[in-house]
């Protein structure tokens, strides 16, 4: 613009020389003729892009036509063209205030006219006028250029504020919500709602990281479908984008040409904006936002305030995690309590092992579970209780070996596993999968210990990936614990019930046992409408080989009568001495017919099979009576006088014998 001004006054000063009068109408008529071929060339300049010194050679040269023709120098005309120079040097930048003081000074100079000038003058007075109008061109332009920028500045710093207090009044709104105890469900609303009120958009995203790693959509907003719970993955899209680099990115932006980014074509978004949440050095998520609209592109100003939002997030994940975290841990402990009180209280093994599973359901995903007992073989372990996406399996002995089983119920160490799909998951697959491509991908083994013993081994297995890690292990290991003592409690427990229900001498159960069972049996056999039969056994001869042979002997009879009922009766039948020389045979689902046979076999085999002492054989025989349900009783009273009635009916006919109850009998006084 300074070779522009130089160049008009240059032309101004040379072709105006000449003192030349022009009418008041060709002054008008060249005005506005200067006027309109001014507009025309700047227009097509501005249409062709054509700029620099050819420009402005075409408009000094036309300010130059029309100041000669107007009256040159000599005039006061050529006043009117002033603004056009001003015009030209308006984005001059070059000049300061103090230059541009001096020349506003010359320019009032420059319009006292020259009355007293002559002809002689004319040159003088051309050259300083035309010096005078390019001086104050050239400061006037500053000055001008200086009141823009100035303007523009202005108008930025109050866009800037405006933009600030709406920042504020966003960061105040949030701080409110937080204080007033929202969940961070609403309050992620909350930052997502005032944030799109700060940026414009139409879309606002926050990921999180969960406790599995994995990066999730916690809270979204007019973002179209169900978009709540999706996996994010870190090398994919904008929101991935910012993660991975762990900044800011734009789009469009000098970081982000040329690539795609999926949620631009999702929501069909015309400009977005992601940034990263940090925990201090721990990336915990990122928020995002965006515009379908086009228009202004995102900038500084809009980095910096998602930044500040991505600030006050940070803390509010932190914060919201430290809580979750707490009460986590306060229902962990509070479970914890619970699952081992009611393990503890279970005394009878099945009850236990499904107690166990239940408890563990409750605070682990799982799909396969199971309880490994050892055995007196150390080479191979008891699956007590086995569980397949639900379903209960039958017990069955597994080999330990190198097994992952075996190496911890060796070891006494837990063992954690997450496997891939080209890890070698032999030995892992332990319980068999009820759909046959399910393969374990994640399993977990406990010992569980009491003392230093190792009493067995707790496994949860999920054909899920990465399911489990450090602290669902030490939930399982505690659990395990537990367990452990629940268990000892309970073979404790069966042992000292075996005692109070076992004979010592036979092995079978005792009067105690006979009670309970039969009360049971009863019960069912009331309820379901099935036969139930009672065989009652008294030895004829144990009074005379004890007074023959000694008690040892008459302990020997007992011993070998026990083996014969047993080796008659059917397992699902109930052996038990019931005093003395007394025994007692329960059939559950077996009628009187049925009976009567079995004990007729029963008979016959004791008479027909004798003991032998110190090489003398020593034969026996049995007095049996026969009751059946209902026919014979009611109930356990009524049952048991008539069967004792019908023992007692077949001593009496001469021993050896089997009598069946007449209903008749039992139900006499």
């Amino acid at each position: 613009m300074a070779f522009h001004a130089a160049v008009v006054g240059g032309c101004v000063a040379v072709l105006t020389a000449s003192h030349w009068t022009a009418s008041a109408t060709t002054v008008v008529v060249a005005s506005v003729a200067s006027a309109v071929v001014s507009a025309v060339v700047a227009w097509n300049a501005q249409r062709l892009r054509v700029a620099g010194s050819p420009l402005a050679l075409a408009e000094a040269v036309l300010v130059t036509l029309a100041v000669r023709a107007t009256g040159g120098a000599g005039s006061e005309a050529y006043l009117l063209y002033f603004p056009v120079i001003v015009a030209n040097l308006l984005e001059d930048q070059r000049f300061g205030y103090g230059l541009a003081t001096v020349i506003a000074g010359m320019y009032a100079a420059a319009t006292i006219p020259f009355a007293a000038a002559g002809p002689d003058d004319a040159v003088a007075v051309a050259l300083y006028r035309a010096a005078a109008l390019l001086a104050t061109g050239v400061g006037t332009s500053s000055i001008s250029q200086r009141f823009a920028q100035c303007s523009r500045a202005a108008s930025a710093v109050n866009a800037k504020l405006k933009m600030r207090d709406h920042w504020d009044e966003a960061m105040l709104r949030i701080s409110r919500g937080i204080d007033s105890g929202l969940g961070l469900t609403d309050t992620l609303g909350l930052i997502l709602d005032s944030g799109l009120g700060v940026l414009h958009g139409d879309v606002g995203l926050v990921v999180l990281k969960d406790r599995s790693g994995r990066y999730t959509v916690r809270a979204a907003r007019t973002a179209g479908g169900n978009i709540l719970g999706n996996v994010i993955d870190p090398s994919e899209g904008a929101v991935g984008l910012c993660m991975e680099r762990r900044m800011t990115v734009l789009y469009p932006g000098a970081g982000s040409s040329g690539m795609r980014f999926r949620e631009v074509e999702d929501f069909h978004l015309a400009k977005m904006i992601a940034t990263p949440l940090f925990a201090g050095s721990e990336m915990v998520g990122a928020i995002a936002f965006g515009d379908r609209r086009p228009g202004e592109l995102y900038g500084y100003d809009d980095v910096e305030f998602i930044e500040s939002l991505a600030k006050q997030l940070s803390v509010v994940v932190v914060n919201a995690n430290l809580l979750e975290e707490a009460r986590r841990r306060a229902d962990y402990l509070t479970s914890l309590n619970q699952i081992s009180m009611s393990i503890t209280s279970v005394l009878e093994p099945y009850d236990l092992f499904e107690k166990i599973y239940k408890s563990v359901c409750q605070v682990l995903p799982l799909d396969a579970f199971f309880v490994a007992l050892p055995l007196d073989d150390p080479t191979q372990a008891e699956m007590a209780f086995l569980m397949d996406k639900g379903v209960r399996s039958p017990s069955s002995r597994l080999p330990l070996g190198d097994s992952p089983t075996g190496k911890v119920m060796r070891s006494g160490r837990p063992l954690l596993a997450n496997l891939d799909e080209s890890s070698d998951t032999q030995g892992f697959s332990i319980v068999g999968a009820a759909d046959d491509d399910d393969v374990t991908r994640s399993v977990m083994i406990a010992p569980m210990k009491a003392g230093n013993r190792v009493v067995g081994a707790i496994s949860v297995q999920s054909y899920t990936p990465n399911a489990y890690g450090e602290e669902e292990l030490e939930l399982l290991m505690t659990i395990a614990g537990s367990a452990a003592v629940a268990l000892e409690n309970s073979q404790l427990y069966q042992a000292a019930r075996e005692q109070s229900i076992t004979d010592q001498l036979t092995g079978l159960g005792n009067y105690r046992l006979f009670h309970e069972v039969f009360s049971r049996e009863i019960e069912r056999s009331r309820r379901y409408s099935t036969p139930l039969s009672l065989i009652m056994i008294d030895s004829d001869s144990l009074k005379d080989i004890n007074d023959t042979y000694g008690h040892a002997v008459g302990d020997m009879h007992l011993r070998h009568i026990t083996k014969l009922m047993t080796t008659v009766s059917r397992k699902s039948d109930y052996v038990v001495r019931y005093a003395g020389d007394e025994f007692m045979i329960i059939l559950p689902n077996t009628g009187g017919a049925e009976a009567m046979a079995m004990a007729e076999r029963l008979r016959s085999r004791v008479e027909k099979t004798p003991f032998t002492v110190d090489g003398q054989e020593l034969s026996a025989t049995v007095s049996i009576g026969v009751a059946s349900f209902p026919e014979s009783g009611s109930d356990v009273e009524t049952m048991l006088k008539s069967v004792d009635e019908a023992m007692y009916a077949s001593k009496r006919v001469g021993r050896n014998r089997v009598t069946r109850a007449l209903a008749a009998v039992t139900r006499s006084s």
